[in-house]
């Protein structure tokens, strides 16, 4: 929740292959950071497909375009576009599949937004107090 935010989109965009996790989920409420923050890091890497297919947070953008893992290689839809024939770009919702059904619950439950400010995640001690 540093690293990425700190990128220009140019840097970011140079990462072919993004891998690792979010954990939104187990942060300590007091230790989140903001909304915002989290906002700007789960969109940039739930384009990717290894975030896109485990990562509950990457949910909160469903029509979000994924880039395979594999450099070249193009995500489609299993089902073209009904109305042209045209297979549309893989997004989250193809990836996630059923990692999504209960987002909106789970979304609540962690507070992905309500978070105002940093103050808690970038506070030095191993539990911040809420103020």
């Amino acid at each position: 929740y540093n690293l990425i935010p700190s990128m220009s989109q140019v840097e970011f965009d140079s990462i072919h292959t993004v891998m690792g996790g979010l954990h939104w989920g187990y942060i300590p409420k007091q230790k989140l950071p903001s909304s915002k923050r989290a906002k700007e890091t789960h969109e940039r890497l739930c384009k990717h497909e290894n975030f896109a297919a485990m990562a509950k947070e990457c949910c909160e953008f469903p029509d979000l375009e994924v880039v395979s893992s594999y450099p070249g290689q193009v995500l489609v839809q299993d089902h073209p576009d009904v109305r042209t024939g045209i297979a549309q770009s893989g997004t989250v919702k193809d990836v996630a599949g059923e990692l999504c059904t209960d987002y909106d619950t789970w979304a609540t439950e962690k507070h992905v937004h309500d978070i105002v400010s940093d103050w808690g995640w970038f506070q030095l001690t191993p539990s911040a107090k809420d103020d």
